[in-house]
Formats: C-alpha cells, structure tokens, sequence
C-alpha cells in the first residue's frame, strides 16, 4: 500500500514538495531532477500541474503494469525483439548473429520494463562502465558498438529521434598481445620442422595468402583452378582468387612450391592441409600446435605470446614493404583501409631502419 503523504504535503499536486523552509520544489518523474518553484505555494502548484497533465498524456497509451513488464510496443524488450528481426535478414554467419543475440538477451536483462523513449545517455553510460569497471574494456567496445546499431535502427523506424549512444565514450581497449616480427616467424617456423610437418606447411600457406586460419583449414584441392586458389572467406564472404605465383622474398616462398609440398604429403585428403589421418585438421588444433612451436624457440614475450592469428598481421605488413598497401588489402579481403591499417600496424615488434 502507498505511503500517506504527511499533513503539509497531502493537498499538493503529485511531485511536488515542500522543504522544511518553505521552498517547494518539482522532482521530474523521468529521472528525479529537482526544479527550485520559491516559496509562494499557489505559483508552485499552478506550476506543477501542467507537466502532470503532459506527463500522464505520455503515458497514457501504456498502462503502468505493461511498463514493468516491458510488455509494450514503445518497450526496450518489443524493440529488442524487432531488432533481432532487422539483423536476422542481413545474411550474418551463424555465430555472427549468436554473438549479437547474446548480447541482446544481455540488454533484455537491463533495461526490463524500460520504454525505450525514457533510456537516457546516463544508463547507458552505466550500463558500459560496469563492463569497464571490471576489466572488460573490449566487452564494454563491443557493446556500445552494438547499441549504436540498436538505437540507429530505431531512428529509422520512428521509434526516437537521437542515438544517445553517441554521447558515450568509446572504450579504450588496450591491446596486449605482441605482433609477430619476421625474425620470430622464422624462428617458430624452424622449430616446427622437429613436429608434424603440417604445423609449418600451415604457417606458410597462412603467410603467403594472408587468410583467416578458419578459412586455411578448409582449403580444398578442388579450390584450386588455372593456377589459381579460389577462396570464400567464412567471416566475411568476400571472394578471392589468389594466384599461385604469388610469393616473399623475404622467406624466398611462393604459393606454388608450399601447395607442391602438400601435394606430395596431403594428396590422399580432400583438404590442401591434413592430419597424419588425411583428415581436415579442426583450427583449435592448428593454434595449439602453433603454440607449441613458439614454446620450443623459448623466445621471451613482453605481453600476450603471438597467436597464429598474428601471421596475418605479418602477411599484411611485408606484402605492403613488398608490394603496396592496396595490395595487402585486397589480399586479406577488407573493405576499408582503416582495418588494414590495424594489421600493419607493428605495436612496436619491428625495428625502424634509419638510412644515412
């Protein structure tokens, strides 16, 4: 049961107060701000009925129990559903749309029996520093990230006016894990040659092609036609056809002579790369066999060890020196030169060559 207001508050209108001197004052219903209305109660209650009736006309439409529950059209959980909707029919990877239906379910969770039209800036801000609070900067990025596309969907269908995630600020997420420098590569490739030779025969072909290691594994023989190594890439869907004469000087490889070699090793297989088995290899087994050859190089790191997704990086960055940066950006199947940017960038693992 509602609390009885006291004896000096009980003919004032809803959200209206008065102060032990006197001072009345109007606390917003939205988000408990409080307006200063002075001391003269007639002006302070004439004042305070004009945004109640504005006010209760907003909410007229939506009754109180559907506001809690969320269970409107101007609800943040109907306009989550909707979303999902919007995302469903634009051909994302199945993981792609399972990642942002995890992180919708996540914001179901937050804003329940919040209007969409009543999410301010501040809860928003809120809800990402409670990502970076705890250490989770690259979660707070990928969800603002993911709301920015939320509240831009909603401005497309009339829903609001103004995406309030823009005025939020973009989490700084600090990059530890060390690029791949060529002398390193080497290294690790070296002592590859005392495992499996399938371990360094992928290195290769993820150096010279500069492909996602999901996209490696899956490269079939039947991929590879008039001298040229047709790729899908799974992430993306950008088509590539890669010359096999493709090559760097600096390891003194081509395309063709690494396929060669697997020729002789993998033939039996339906993939360029195999198990002892003939088997595809899952990517899984790829990084931890990698990480194994890094082990035997007892090479010292200053943050995260290189992953076998930083050959890429490397790819990226001796393709430009080689070639040109348009180049490497063909190649690695980006659609913007700010992404590739991100894989030449060397965090610093090169040494800079000053020329006298």
């Amino acid at each position: 049961m509602a609390r009885k207001r006291i004896h000096s508050r009980r003919d004032l209108p809803p959200n209206l107060y008065v102060r032990n001197n006197g001072y009345y004052c109007y606390r917003s219903p939205r988000n408990g701000k409080e307006f200063g209305m002075g001391t003269n109660k007639k002006e302070a209650v004439n004042q305070a009925i004009e945004p109640n009736i504005t006010l209760f006309e907003s909410y007229s439409q939506s009754r109180l129990i559907n506001r809690l529950i969320g269970n409107n059209a101007n609800s943040m959980l109907t306009w989550l559903d909707r979303y999902h909707e919007i995302i469903s029919k634009r051909g994302l990877r199945e993981k792609t749309l399972g990642d942002y239906s995890g992180r919708i379910n996540l914001l179901k969770e937050y804003f329940v029996g919040t209007n969409l039209q009543e999410i301010t800036t501040k809860d928003i801000a809120k809800l990402l520093n409670s990502y970076t609070d705890q250490g989770k900067a690259a979660s707070a990025k990928l969800m603002r990230s993911t709301l920015l596309d939320i509240f831009r969907e909603a401005i497309a269908e009339g829903m609001i006016q103004l995406n309030l995630v823009e005025a939020t600020r973009n989490p700084r997420v600090e990059v530890k894990r060390e690029r791949l420098s060529l002398e390193n590569f080497l290294l690790i490739r070296q002592a590859a040659t005392t495992l499996p030779s399938w371990i360094g025969l992928s290195m290769d072909i993820a150096l010279l092609t500069g492909q996602r290691l999901g996209d490696i594994r899956k490269m079939k023989w039947s991929d590879i036609k008039d001298d040229k190594l047709y790729v899908e890439q799974q992430k993306t869907g950008v088509k590539l056809s890669i010359p096999l004469s493709i090559g760097l000087p600096a390891v003194d490889m081509t395309l063709n002579s690494v396929i060669e070699i697997c020729q002789k090793i993998h033939a039996g297989s339906e993939t360029i790369l195999a198990s002892r088995k003939q088997e595809m290899l899952g990517e899984k087994t790829i990084s931890k066999w990698f990480a194994k050859s890094r082990e035997l190089t007892l090479l010292s790191w200053s943050g995260s060890p290189p992953s076998f997704h930083e050959i890429r990086s490397l790819s990226a960055r001796l393709y430009t020196d080689t070639i040109s940066g348009e180049f490497a950006q063909k190649l690695l199947g980006h659609k913007s030169a700010a992404m590739t940017e991100k894989y030449q960038d060397s965090r610093g693992s090169e040494w800079i060559e000053i020329a006298v």
